[in-house]
């Protein structure tokens, strides 16, 4: 009788889990973030404000990176893989935003949903 039991709460609450977090909302949020930058970061000389707009790339990554720097030039941008915590796919994501030589251009760009929520707001006080 117990196996019927679990079998039948197993049965409703695993889609219920699968429905409320799907693959694809966990891919919207990264695709987002990515898309909130623009520019270049020179990996030989950005701070660490900088590094951290990278994607997939937080202060203890930052961190990182600029440790191995200080010991090591960085030749290639494909370098930064050398670095703990940098593997493939966070490399992919970032390649577009680095450089070796050059300023660092990188900028967070501002998001069109404020100003759309202003709008709202200024339309309900008329």
């Amino acid at each position: 009788m117990t196996r019927k039991l679990w079998g039948a709460l197993a049965a409703l609450i695993i889609p219920a889990m699968l429905a409320t977090s799907s693959p694809a909302e966990a891919r919207r949020g990264r695709r987002s973030r990515a898309a909130k930058i623009a520019g270049k970061v020179n990996i030989n000389t950005a701070k660490l404000s900088r590094l951290t707009l990278l994607p997939r790339i937080g202060k203890a990554t930052a961190r990182r990176i600029v440790a191995y720097r200080s010991k090591r030039h960085f030749g290639a941008i494909r370098d930064i893989m050398r670095v703990k915590g940098i593997g493939k796919r966070t490399f992919l994501l970032a390649k577009k935003h680095l450089a070796v030589r050059g300023p660092n251009t990188l900028r967070k760009l501002k998001s069109k949903r404020k100003r759309a929520t202003r709008r709202r707001a200024r339309r309900c006080r008329r």
